[in-house]
């Protein structure tokens, strides 16, 4: 939410925005918003419990080659990161965003009709095409979605590919493979392409790890049939059998009614 108010793309290239401590999976409960993260006021909002303070200015402006908790820095991560605190920057991004900073101070002189003095850097954006077996594809799609909002195309069709250790899972390297699979497309802006790609690279681990789960496959049919896609269900709930004896019995498929 906080990156879709003042995108990273927008910051300089000398700034240091986003996440500067914490886990950006935790649940935030309770947000600080304050202009500098000072000792002060990390210490208050450690007091208070709080789970995440958002200021103007970052913490960290230029990679740290040590942290030494009696330096500036180092003894406001050592302080949060002992309280669980998180704390997160928008600087220069939410100085150029729109309705941000620049826009707030113009209002406030009485001016209109004003335009950016200079143009920020091109927002980048990459094509991404994965090629997965068809029984994936709500998973992956829903990975995808989930850090993404624009939709992009799926299309079934037969590919050759030649697997690469530690890129294709559950495929023997250095064959040429010829299978029937879904390709999926999709458009990816600069700032949302490492957590896409590392939220894949977690699927596909997953999927190397324990590719016989039948609970995946259980969990597949289930998707399936609530996209009223009942033919891959009745697919993915077979091969969830013959991994799982207990998907067979009528008792365990009521999903499927």
């Amino acid at each position: 939410m906080l990156e879709s108010l003042a995108p990273p793309a927008l910051a300089e290239d000398w700034d240091n925005v986003g996440l500067q401590v914490g886990d950006p999976g935790s649940t935030i409960k309770s947000i600080w918003v304050a202009l500098d993260p000072i000792y002060p006021v990390v210490k208050a909002a450690c007091r208070q419990s709080v789970d995440l303070l958002v200021t103007h200015h970052p913490l960290i402006f230029k990679p740290l080659q040590s942290l030494n908790y009696r330096t500036f820095a180092g003894s406001i991560v050592n302080l949060a990161v002992r309280h669980h605190l998180a704390i997160f920057s928008a600087h220069t991004n939410l100085d150029s965003a729109l309705g941000g900073i620049n826009d707030i101070l113009a209002s406030r002189l009485g001016l209109c009709d004003f335009k950016p003095l200079a143009m920020t850097r091109a927002r980048q954006r990459f094509k991404m095409v994965i090629h997965a077996p068809r029984e994936t594809e709500p998973q992956i799609t829903r990975v995808l979605y989930q850090l993404r909002s624009e939709a992009g195309q799926r299309i079934m069709g037969r590919t050759a590919m030649m697997p690469v250790d530690g890129i294709v899972a559950n495929r023997d390297s250095g064959k040429i493979l010829h299978e029937n699979q879904m390709r999926i497309e999709v458009d990816v802006w600069s700032d949302e392409l490492s957590p896409v790609v590392k939220a894949l690279a977690e699927f596909q681990q997953a999927i190397r790890l324990r590719p016989d789960l039948a609970t995946i496959h259980r969990n597949l049919a289930t998707t399936y049939l609530k996209l009223g896609r009942g033919e891959d269900a009745r697919r993915a709930l077979e091969r969830a059998a013959e991994l799982d004896p207990r998907y067979a019995s009528p008792s365990t498929n009521r999903t499927e009614e």
